[in-house]
């Protein structure tokens, strides 16, 4: 009996040191790090500030896949690369940062092919790769999301864990091409704008016709130093800046080669663009097309070309927009003497 009564025990204590042993594997190896569920339900994925000086970013959703590039600088503008050489917008670039700031941590799962399968990581939904300047790259899936609690699954190469977290607020699956486009001519906010320049034809040798150089506290200043009226200056740079292009002419039809040609090459304007920084922006002004041209789906004198020169295309602009050089007058932007306002 006594033999029978240690035995007993000693099966006893084995099952439960076996069920104890199991129970921590199980929890090590395939539950989420609970001993930190309650500091993660406050926790962010990353840190504000994380994703600075960045220089690419792939983009990849199921409407395809994009690629943008900058020279390194903040101030410099985006290019896209991929799947076409365009200039860039920021703001689905904008857009997709700001989310990556608001990912907020639900619960965190080891970094395993189990989990990565059962959350559908492996064929994720949303693929971003960024890179700064300084050569560190993040690489971040987004996986299985769940439209009843709202929430979703990623996994971030530097932190070799897999994040339950709050759904995405913006829709980033439905981003396309024509979201990463810049149709802006001139992307830049008035405030980046040091001066700005208006040529006859192809300025060499031309006369200039304005030329309005920003002082400070938003007053302007010509080429002889002489101040113009502020309002009317802001009002013309923001009429240029708002400047958007109904298409960018990386293609040209074959029927549209000597149209586009004659605009380039015998431009009506020149403008240009001088930033903050330094940089000097270009632009070329064709007069209206006088031709209709079915294949650019453009009427008789309906459209003209900018052709920047930091850029390979030139942008194919509505008719609207050419009052701006139409009706410019230096005259009308001086600032008289007082004592003439009231002769």
């Amino acid at each position: 009996m006594v033999r029978s009564h240690t035995f007993s025990t000693l099966l006893f204590l084995f099952f439960l040191f076996f069920a104890f042993t199991m129970a921590l594997y199980t929890d090590f190896y395939q539950a989420p790090k609970v001993g930190q569920s309650q500091s993660e339900e406050t926790q962010l994925v990353f840190k504000e500030g994380t994703f600075e000086n960045l220089v690419e970013i792939r983009f990849k959703n199921r409407l395809g896949e994009f690629t943008l590039h900058r020279q390194g600088l903040e101030s410099s503008e985006w290019q896209l690369v991929k799947p076409r050489m365009l200039p860039a917008s920021a703001a689905p670039i904008h857009t997709i940062i700001a989310q990556l700031y608001k990912l907020r941590i639900r619960k965190i799962y080891e970094l395993e092919p189990i989990n990565t399968y059962n959350f559908s990581l492996d064929t994720p939904v949303l693929e971003v790769d960024l890179k700064n300047q300084e050569g560190k790259s993040w690489s971040i899936r987004f996986g299985l999301s769940n439209s009843i609690d709202n929430s979703t699954y990623i996994s971030v190469n530097s932190k070799n864990a897999i994040f339950h977290i709050d759904g995405v607020s913006e829709n980033l699956e439905t981003m396309d091409l024509a979201k990463f486009i810049e149709s802006k001519i001139a992307p830049y906010p008035p405030e980046r704008v040091k001066s700005i320049a208006f040529y006859r034809a192809d300025k060499n040798g031309t006369p200039l016709i304005l030329k309005a150089i920003q002082k400070g506290n938003r007053e302007w200043i010509d080429d002889s130093g002489n101040p113009l009226q502020e309002d009317l200056v802001n009002e013309l740079l923001r009429e240029f800046l708002s400047i958007k292009a109904q298409a960018i002419l990386d293609v040209i039809p074959d029927n549209a080669q000597a149209i586009i040609k004659k605009a380039k090459d015998t431009p009506m304007w020149t403008t240009d663009v001088e930033l903050a920084e330094g940089t000097i922006v270009e632009y070329v002004i064709s007069d209206l097309i006088d031709r209709p041209n079915p294949e650019l789906k453009i009427e008789k004198r309906s459209h003209f070309l900018i052709g920047p020169k930091n850029l390979q295309y030139p942008y194919l602009v509505s008719k609207e927009y050419f009052k701006i050089w139409e009706q410019l007058s230096a005259q009308r932007f001086k600032k008289l003497p007082i004592k003439k306002l009231f002769y």
